[in-house]
Order: structure tokens, then sequence, then C-alpha cells
């Protein structure tokens, strides 16, 4: 007997048959019915005994009707802000929101659409989809905060496209002009949903600036106009930035003040009173006997005089300072004049006098208001001279002539002369001579002679009658030269020669004891050899020993040398101490081939031939010198072998 698997039923299905037909069988299920099937309606487990003769076999079944649905509600339109909390109902189970999320419950903060799966305790499963929007209430900004001044007004902007809108203070306007400080909040409601904003509106009191009264001032006086204010800037119609502005000028003085960001304005007019303008004249001088007419009559204008006199007109008769004061319409105006009396007899253009040639002297006496005539042509009140002669002049001045003169004597003093720049040996002296007056030089010393013993400039002062004459020179003391150093052959080979040769001296000439002349000598034979240098500041001598030399040659040959280039023994070469006239080194192959000649006894064979390294092994050398031994000539051929090693 199989009535198969538990089942479940989640479709909305009401009943189901569970079959255990055997044919010739009896059966017996647990709810006591006796037929092959067993229709069933309700949840339960299910038995069947199923016999046939003495077998008998059972089964049993479990059924669950658990069909499960679940509404998220109708599709839903938030406000901005809002939020929908979905599956607060859900029985027991596990719901899944948009195949991801597995929580009890699904919180909707956007638009979108959102779909439950929901696993239910009877094993049956739900699910179900709502779609979610939100209205676009859009939004509203009344700016920021702001501060205005007062008088001035704040627009307020709330307009949004179908909503209505409801001010903190009850206003439904959803535009507004603010002149008052507070703070102002709106709500605009659009399809049921609504957005605010809120601003802050404070008002500043202005600035309190009064320059006064308009000003009236007399010519040449000047008036001040105060703004000060605490905390306040400055600006004047004429661009200063003052608290203060001094004027005396006619016009309008206007300031604005700025506090706080907040600006006032004040003016004033400044005009100028109708003042009295006197003028005496310039200042003048009259000739003896001579007077002067003042006279400074003006309309509706009062005088008052340095003597106390009130008339408009003076006579002048005397040398002085004269000043008047005119009064009118408040205003005081002064001038003054300065008048000097002239006598022709007090003219004088001073003493005679000398000057030093080369030098000039002004001459003349200035006389305010005068014209002048000199013997040169000129006529300024005073003239330069720098030449001997009379100079006269004739001034005029006020109707009055006067005449004066002048003699001027010239100076003429013959300068020293000290000849060219000159030098001397150190250790002697030049004398230094100007005849026939008395010198002061710039050592200090007075004298027609000085004498000179170092190096430097010197200057001669002659002085007569306070005018002077100088010259100067350039004495230079050169220091001696007293040595002279020898070198050269200081020892030589019987029979040989040698040079012995003198350090050079500029301006030198050089005698030799063997009685030579010039830098350097031949020397044939041992002995004492000395030089004298003579010449402008140089007396130096010096001498030399020269000896008799070991002279004969001596010659060492290697047999072996390794031209590797590592720096040591590289070089095939004989050694040859001692002189030598003639040289010749020969290298030879085995088979007798030269391969290598030099002439140089310091030249080698570096192992190669026509840049080619020679093989390793052994070779064939040939020397040939010639020297003048102390007993004769003597010439000698040597042979060897040298090995060469790499």
């Amino acid at each position: 007997v199989d009535l198969g698997a538990d089942r479940v039923f989640c479709g909305g299905e009401t009943g189901t048959m569970l079959d255990a037909t055997w044919p010739g069988a009896t059966y017996l299920w647990s709810t006591g019915a006796t037929t092959p099937t067993l229709n069933v309606t309700g949840d339960g487990t299910y038995e069947v005994m199923v016999s046939l003769g003495d077998c008998s076999s059972s089964d049993a079944i479990t059924v669950a009707f658990g069909s499960l649905s679940y509404d998220l509600g109708a599709d839903a339109t938030l406000c901005p802000g809002e939020t929908l909390e979905l599956g607060t109902d859900l029985p027991a189970g596990t719901a899944t929101w948009n195949d991801d999320l597995i929580a009890a419950t699904f919180t909707v903060t956007s638009a979108g659409r959102y779909t439950l799966h929901f696993a239910g305790a009877s094993g049956c499963d739900a699910r179900d989809t709502i779609h979610v929007s939100y209205v676009d209430a859009g939004a509203i900004d009344l700016g920021p905060d702001a501060t205005l001044c007062d008088g001035e007004s704040l627009t307020l902007d709330a307009t949004l496209a179908g909503a209505t809108h409801l001010w903190n203070d009850g206003n439904t306007d959803a535009v507004r002009t603010i002149t008052t400080s507070g703070t102002y909040s709106v709500e605009a409601s659009v399809a049921g949903c609504s957005v605010s904003d809120e601003v802050s509106v404070a008002f500043t009191p202005l600035p309190v600036i009064d320059l006064g009264p308009d000003r009236a001032l007399c010519p040449g006086a000047e008036t001040a106009f105060d703004a000060t204010t605490s905390g306040a800037t400055y600006l004047w119609n004429n661009g200063s930035t003052a608290a203060i502005l001094t004027t005396g000028s006619a016009g309008v003085v206007a300031v604005t003040i700025t506090v706080d960001g907040c600006s006032a304005t004040d003016q004033a007019e400044v005009s100028l009173l109708n003042a009295p303008v006197i003028d005496l004249g310039n200042d003048t001088t009259l000739c003896e006997g001579a007077a002067l007419m003042l006279n400074v009559a003006e309309p509706n204008t009062s005088f008052i005089w340095e003597d106390g006199s009130t008339a408009s007109e003076r006579t002048i008769t005397q040398a002085g300072t004269y000043w008047v004061d005119a009064l009118r319409n408040t205003c005081t105006h002064r001038d003054s004049i300065v008048v000097d009396l002239f006598s022709p007899s007090s003219f004088d253009l001073v003493d005679d006098r000398s000057i030093c040639a080369g030098a000039t002297t002004t001459i003349g006496t200035p006389v305010n208001g005068a014209s002048y005539a000199w013997n040169t042509g000129a006529s300024t009140p005073t003239i330069e001279v720098d030449a001997a002669g009379l100079y006269t002049v004739t001034i005029t001045i006020a109707g009055c002539t006067a005449h004066g003169q002048v003699n001027v004597d010239v100076i003429r003093v013959d300068a020293p002369d000290l000849g060219a720049d000159r030098s001397a040996c150190e250790g002697e002296s030049i004398a230094l001579h100007v005849p026939g007056a008395d010198v002061t030089w710039s050592t200090g010393t007075v004298g027609n002679e000085l004498v000179v013993t170092s190096t430097g400039m010197y200057t001669a002062v002659v002085d007569s009658l306070g005018c002077t004459a100088t010259d100067d020179v350039f004495i230079h003391f050169i220091p001696m030269t007293t040595e002279v150093e020898l070198a050269g052959d200081l020892s030589i080979c019987p029979g040989a020669t040698g040079i012995l040769r003198a350090a050079a001296i500029p301006g030198a000439a050089f005698t030799w004891s063997n009685g030579a002349t010039g830098t350097y000598i031949t020397v044939s034979g041992p002995g004492w050899y000395a030089v004298h240098a003579t010449g402008t500041c140089i007396d130096a001598t010096d001498s030399a020993l020269v000896i008799a030399d070991d002279c004969n040659t001596y010659v060492y040959v290697p047999n072996t040398f390794t031209p590797n280039s590592d720096g040591d023994n590289d070089i095939f070469l004989p050694l040859v101490t001692g002189p030598v006239d003639v040289y010749r080194l020969d290298i030879f192959d085995r088979w007798g081939e030269r391969i290598h000649t030099s002439t140089d006894r310091y030249t080698g064979w570096d192992g190669s031939h026509s840049g080619v390294h020679s093989q390793d092994g052994v070779y064939v050398w040939k020397l040939y010198y010639r020297v003048l031994a102390p007993d004769g000539v003597r010439a000698e051929e040597l042979i060897g072998h040298v090995t060469l090693l790499r």
C-alpha cells in the first residue's frame, strides 16, 4: 500500500481523494471508513489498513490545506518626505522583499515597484506587488537671512505652480514685500503635499548726520565740517574719507557716512563774503625829499592804519613799514609796504680789492628799486669780475642818480716746477727743489727743498699774499736686486763640456769670472765659476763649483719580460747608465728577421711587430753603443737573447 508522500495544497483546493485500492482486499481507514478510497477535506494524518486473506499492509499520509494569499494594498502616492511601511500584518513566515531583503517589514522612502514573496509556516507562499510614487511638489526658497537698512524693503517669493500658500502671520500671497524685522515662514500645498521655508529679516536704523547750516566765509578763511560718528566710514564729495573736512572754497559740501552697511547723507553750502581788497603796491625806495601817496579807498569800507589813523589816503615821506586794515562785511584785509629813503651821497661800492689769478669777485651794492649802468655794459645790481681794472656804475632810483667805483687788482703766482715723475733705487734719495720761494710741501715741511726717500706723490705749494700755486711729482723707489741663481751642469766628464746658466733678471747685464758675458757660459773643466749681474737697482752675484764626474758607461740587459699590459715588466729595455754618443737596439725573431729597431736609449720593445702581438718565445737582441770614455772613444756591440712570456 502506498498513499504517496505527505501533501500540502496551496492552490485553494478544498479536498483530495486518497486511493488504497487493491483487488480483493478489505480496507480500514483511521477515520473508520472501509472503502478503497477516502475523500479528505480537512487537515490531518490519514492511515489505511489493507487486508487480503491473512496478509495486511498499511500506510499513512499527512494532508494540509495551506492555501495562502497576501495583499500589499493599492498602489500609493506619497508626499515628499513621507514613508510607507509594508508587511505590518503578515502572519508567521519568511518575507523576502524585491528578491533581496529578508525582513518582517519594509519601509518605502522613494518611488518604485516593490514586490513581496512570503513563505508561510504551512509551506505555502504568497506574492504581491505594489507601485509607490511621490508627488513632485517642487520647492520654495525664500533666500538667506537678511539684514537691511531702514527705508529699504525685501521681496519674498514663494511662488509654486498650482500651490496654495499660508504664511505664519496668516497672509496667503505667493509674493510679499517686507519692511519690518521678523521671522517669516510659509507653507505651500500642492496636490495634498506641502513644502515650507523660513527666513529672518532685520532692519538696521540709518546713522544720523547733520553738517549744520550753510556758512559764509571771508576770503582766505577756512571752516571745518565735522561728521564724526562712532563706527562710521566717510566719503565727502571731494573724495576725502576723513571724519572732518576743512575748506575755504565756495560750493556745496556733502558727506555720506556708513555704519554697519547703512548710509546717510547731508550737505551744506559754503559762500564767500564780499570782502575788501586793498593793495599798497610793492615795497619802494624814495629819493630824499620825495613823497609817496597811498590811496586804498573802497565803498562801504572802514580803515585803520598802523598809526591809528582811519583815512583812506596817506602821504609817506619817511622810511618805514606801513600797513592798513580794511573792514567790510565782517571781513578784514591787511596789506603792508616797506618804504626806504635813498641818499645819493650814501651810495658806495666799498673798498678796492685784490684777487688771485683765476678767481672771481662780486662787486656792487644792491639798492631796492634802482636801475644800474656799469662801464662793462652790465645792468645788474652786482657783477662778477676776474680781471684787474677800475669798475664804475651809475644807479638811478626815484629820480635820484648816484655813482660808484672800485679798483680790482689780480695777484699772479708762478707755479713751481718739480719736473717729471722719476725713480731711484731703494736706499738712495732724491732732492726736490723750488728756487727763490718759500714752499709748503705735502709732507708738512716748509722750505725750498725736500729730500725724498720713500715712494709717493709729493706736492709743493707756493703762497703769495694768500694766493697759491702748486705742482705734483711722483717718486718711485725700486727695490734692489741682490741675488742671482746659477743652475746647470755641476759635474762633467773629463774631456766633455757643460753649461752654467744664470736666472734671468729683467734689465740686467751678466759678467762671468772667466770674462764671458751673457746669461750662460760653456765650462770645459772642473773649478769655481762666478757671475755678477748689474743694472738699474741690480747688483747680484753667485758662484758654483763644477766637479769631475765618473763618466764610465754601464749596460745591464734583462733576459725576460711579460708584455701583458699589467704595468709591470711590460717593456724590454736595456739599462744604460753613463754617457752614450751612439745607440742602436735591434730585435730578431727565430728566423733571423729584424722585427724591432730603436736608436733612443729610453725606447724599448713592447713585444709586438707591425701592431701584432709577437708569440711567446725566445728572441735575439743586438745592442751597439759608442761612448767618449775617460780613456778615449769606446765602441761595443753586445748580442744576447730575451724570453717573451705573456
